[in-house]
């Protein structure tokens, strides 16, 4: 039983994170949002036989391989990290077998790297040294100097 919620619970995460992402007006799953779903349910249940030819649909119907590696990255959340570290061991085999078979499956861009804000976390160090719920050497960090306009007092 308790696979099975697991698995529902991944299900109804997708569909509504896709449900988020789609146009009101649309009353239907597109063909790409059916194979992230495919390949979610099938990672969640760690039915790897089945998620083979998911993979190889997806990629054949356009989905790119960061989507795909980011659908089965995000499934350990839900699912369990041995199951979503399998589902990138199948994602890779099945990578490789499309390579040797003469398909070439470029990768789409890399996201951008998140810019670090050193003013938040300047501005965090007075709330992190009266929180008890970090160590004390993070209520060490010193106080700088900073313009009055931004109250962090």
């Amino acid at each position: 039983m308790n696979l099975l919620s697991s698995v529902l619970f991944c299900l109804m995460s997708c569909v509504l994170a896709l449900a988020a992402n789609s146009a009101l007006s649309s009353q239907e799953l597109t063909s790409r949002q059916k194979h992230i779903i495919a390949i979610a349910a099938y990672t969640g249940r760690g039915d790897l036989h089945q998620l083979q030819p998911a993979l190889n649909a997806a990629l054949d119907s356009g989905l790119t391989i960061n989507e795909i590696r980011e659908v089965l990255v995000h499934s350990y959340a839900y699912c369990g990290f041995p199951r979503s570290l399998r589902g990138l061991q199948t994602f890779i085999s099945v990578l490789d077998k499309r390579k040797s078979r003469g398909i070439a499956d470029a990768p789409d861009k890399m996201p951008a790297p998140q810019r670090t804000n050193a003013a938040a976390t300047i501005a965090g160090a007075p709330f992190l040294r009266k929180s008890p719920a970090f160590p004390s050497m993070h209520r060490k960090l010193p106080m700088p100097n900073l313009p009055r306009s931004w109250n962090v007092s």
